[in-house]
């Protein structure tokens, strides 16, 4: 929208003191933002409309902080393929998503295949074939519905499948005293989108004690599931979890193939490049009970899912939008959350920044959280709000595309809240991992010579990846 007014970044000069800046227009209210945001649909893209947004939000805000990042310059292309999918999931919660859905379907360079595809690839087929079905099924080709369908209803059976699989778990870890947290897949799809066909999830993530670890590996061997990597049984699985002399645990987690179902049982969720401070015990007191298959299963509480989606994503650079979906419907779905408690556990955990990141996210793409003071926090750090825009440029410019392990590496860094995090990140590079313990497996005694293992790992990976490429 190249029309929308510019407004400079308030500076503060560090000689004075003093605060400069130009005064903006009159304050917009949140209420009349939301009005003029429906009003402006027919006729902006999806990103003009963000600007849009954004811009109101800074008058609004602007007597309560200094914007110092100025994003109104930046134009953004239009990319109909993508916002027609992102509207797709509204399309049941925003009648104005519903008339964009029409306008869009109508438009000459939008790509059929490419909606599907960026569904597919973005793993929100259930939510975008839900959301057409109910709106505009007869303005998608045959073909695309026909296949979005497909994926759909082989998805719900899968679902339904992995249920089955994640109760039986359930039900043999209670039996032998092991304290477990399922805090994604089934679980997560029943307590935030209150519909398993909603959501897409090919494995269960258990959260248990680390001193059930090896119990919990133990009776999934019994039932039927293997190591996912031969390695991980050359040792009790103890050795790579506790770690060694002067190397820290090179895994937190363990990975179980069923044939047709995976399971990943981790006991922290801590991850070196990614430091969180939530520890298991602390998860287990304030964990709640969700109904699952008429079966009362243990599930984060509402705070704590919040955190841990917003770290899962900042993990992986927000590189699906499934996880963007996962926390906006988790934020939907708690509708009148104590915003001011969330900050204060997220700064607890040292995960705050990305907490904001995930709200920003959230608010731009499927227009979540509502109330004003949780979009507030959303803006109120200058970082995260820059971190956010890049995020979304890789969207538009890339809907297909993965940021790659140099960007997610940079991003981990610059996601942190405080200098002694975004230490530990950057050197979480050159920590020894799985990946060396699988390649060459030593007793715990030797571990620190992972440290000359893996320098050599990345470089025979690096040098693999640059032949590939010639």
């Amino acid at each position: 929208m190249n029309g929308l007014p510019t407004f400079p970044a308030g500076r503060t000069s560090r000689r004075s003191g003093t605060h400069e800046r130009r005064d903006p227009p009159k304050a917009t209210t949140v209420l009349q933002v939301s009005s003029n945001c429906e009003s402006a649909v027919a006729d902006t893209n999806f990103r003009s409309m963000w600007r849009f947004r954004e811009q109101a939000m800074i008058e609004n805000y602007w007597q309560s902080r200094r914007w110092w990042v100025d994003r109104s310059a930046i134009d953004y292309p239009s990319n109909p393929s993508l916002e027609f999918v992102v509207r797709s999931v509204l399309a049941d919660r925003a009648a104005e998503c519903d008339r964009r859905l029409h306008d869009l379907s109508e438009r000459s360079d939008l790509n059929w295949e490419t909606v599907e595809r960026i569904a597919r690839f973005n793993q929100i087929v259930p939510p975008v074939y839900k959301g057409i079905a109910a709106t505009c099924p007869d303005r998608v080709p045959k073909e695309v519905l026909s296949a979005l369908r497909g994926r759909y209803r082989t998805n719900a059976v899968r679902n339904r499948y992995l249920v089955g699989e994640l109760l039986e778990i359930l039900e043999q870890f209670e039996s032998r005293g092991i304290r477990a947290i399922p805090y994604k897949g089934a679980v997560l799809a029943r307590a935030v989108y209150d519909d398993l066909d909603r959501r897409t999830f090919v494995d269960a993530d258990l959260l248990v004690a680390k001193e059930d670890l090896a119990e919990a590996a133990s009776t999934l061997t019994e039932l039927g599931y293997r190591w996912f990597d031969a390695a991980d049984e050359r040792q009790p699985p103890l050795g790579p979890v506790i770690g060694g002399p002067l190397v820290p645990p090179l895994t937190d987690e363990w990975k179980f193939d069923g044939g047709d179902a995976v399971v990943e049982v981790g006991w922290q969720l801590h991850r070196p490049s990614a430091p969180i401070d939530l520890p298991f015990d602390d998860l287990w007191e304030r964990s709640v009970s969700t109904s699952l298959s008429g079966d009362d299963v243990p599930s984060l509480s509402p705070i704590d899912r919040l955190l841990v989606l917003a770290h899962h994503g900042s993990r992986h650079q927000w590189a699906r939008l499934k996880w963007i979906c996962d926390f906006a419907e988790a934020v939907r779905a708690e509708d009148r959350l104590p915003w001011h408690a969330v900050v204060k556990r997220a700064k607890a955990a040292g995960i705050e920044r990305r907490l904001r990141i995930a709200l920003g996210l959230s608010m731009v793409l499927f227009d979540c959280p509502k109330r004003p003071v949780a979009r507030r926090i959303a803006v109120d750090d200058d970082r995260a709000v820059a971190l956010v825009g890049k995020i979304l440029d890789r969207y538009w410019t890339d809907p297909l595309g993965d940021p790659g392990a140099a960007a997610t590496y940079l991003f981990d860094v610059c996601s942190t809240d405080s200098i002694d995090d975004a230490l530990v990140a950057a050197t979480g590079l050159l920590r020894p991992t799985l990946a060396e313990y699988r390649r060459v497996p030593l007793p715990r005694t030797l571990y620190p010579l992972y440290y000359l293992v893996r320098p050599l790992r990345l470089l025979g990976r690096e040098i693999t990846s640059t032949s590939e490429h010639r």
